[in-house]
């Protein structure tokens, strides 16, 4: 409803009756983190900014919403599209600015827009401002969030083990390269008391993160590194027959 975002679970039109100032609001594009190495004995710098991920990393992204709160003269205009019919029953635009600080003010959390309701941004929400411009009430807040984007629905991979040395893979695409995952979790089951399984998540530029695990019994969960699918995406896991390794997490993207 009118290019709404929703910080927190909380909804600017249908929790407080709020439209944006400027139409569509999506975050601005990250800016990359530089780092140069200024040799005296070389011209110009050297830029070393992905000399140890291989490939670039972002400073969080920072903007401004800037909504105003309906009054109850203006709902004439917006009952044909989900105004509410007890107009008397409004609170005032100072009772709405007061539960916005109350739900949003210095908090952490998620928000997603109307515009593009399958990703969220995480990170930190400040209400900065509440002016008057001519007879409307304003309220902006400010957000510094991840660079990425995530998928609001968890993605979920299983690779059934086939022998302790025998390793077992997913290819999962190229739409998954670029992607950064966000809170991996890794579930390994079925291990007994004398075998050793081994699961494995990542593939950057230069080596595999891996995790080994040693003479288990029952399940293990553990929370990988988040990581980028940089020139591979692909899951894999070497363990005995009757064993698994299930991969979850969300997917982001810039």
């Amino acid at each position: 409803m009118f290019h709404s975002v929703t910080i927190n679970g909380k909804n600017s039109w249908t929790d407080y009756h709020m439209v944006p100032v400027e139409g569509i609001y999506l975050p601005p594009s990250p800016e990359q983190k530089i780092t140069t190495i200024d040799l005296k004995a070389s011209n110009g710098t050297i830029d070393i900014s992905t000399l140890l991920t291989g490939y670039p990393v972002f400073n969080n992204r920072q903007g401004d919403l800037q909504y105003y709160i309906l009054e109850p003269s203006d709902y004439n205009s917006f009952a044909e599209v989900g105004g509410t019919q007890n107009i008397e029953d409004l609170p005032s635009a100072y009772e709405v600015y007061s539960q916005i600080l109350e739900d949003i003010h210095s908090t952490t959390g998620t928000m997603y827009f109307e515009d593009d309701p399958q990703w969220e941004y995480k990170g930190k929400f400040t209400v900065t401002t509440f002016s008057t411009v001519g007879l409307r009430r304003n309220v902006t807040i400010h957000y510094e969030v991840y660079p990425y984007k995530y998928y609001r629905e968890q993605s979920t991979y299983t690779i059934d083990g086939a022998g302790a040395d025998s390793w077992q893979y997913i290819e999962l695409g190229k739409d998954e390269l670029g992607t950064m995952p966000n809170n991996p979790i890794v579930t390994v089951a079925g291990l007994g008391s004398d075998v050793t399984g081994t699961s494995c998540i990542w593939y950057p530029p230069y080596t595999q993160s891996s995790r080994r695990i040693e003479k288990t019994t029952g399940n293990i969960t553990f929370k990988a590194a988040d990581f980028l699918f940089y020139k591979e995406a692909k899951l894999g896991f070497a363990g005995p027959s009757g064993s698994s390794a299930t991969f979850s997490f969300y997917k982001g993207r810039l």
